[in-house]
């Protein structure tokens, strides 16, 4: 529950992050750790797109979400631009979301 006015601050690890898909397309396992994006207690895994669903079938609109811990690669941003920006949010290991009631 939250005050009047209060707002819902999160940070979520974003699953289409580059080096953790790499992991799994090489790997070709889910490598469950003690800690990051494959926590072995997280019980759900989420995209930038699923992040906003989250919050749209909770009753949140979500108000600002910024990608952190990312990464900078000339041969990403490239790629990135190749791709017409479909790939941006694969650079970030997670993101912050801001969030709040409808």
């Amino acid at each position: 529950k939250l005050s009047p006015g209060g707002v819902v601050v999160s940070s979520i690890p974003n699953i289409r992050y580059f080096y953790a898909l790499r992991e799994v397309l090489i790997d070709r396992q889910w490598p469950y750790r003690e800690y990051g994006i494959f926590d072995k207690t997280h019980l759900r895994f989420f995209t930038q797109e699923s992040m906003v669903d989250l919050f749209d079938a909770s009753g949140y609109d979500v108000t600002k979400m910024s990608g952190i811990n990312g990464f900078e690669s000339w041969k990403f941003s490239l790629l990135n631009m190749v791709l017409l920006n479909r790939i941006a949010d694969m650079r970030f290991e997670q993101f912050v979301v801001t969030a709040s009631p409808r």
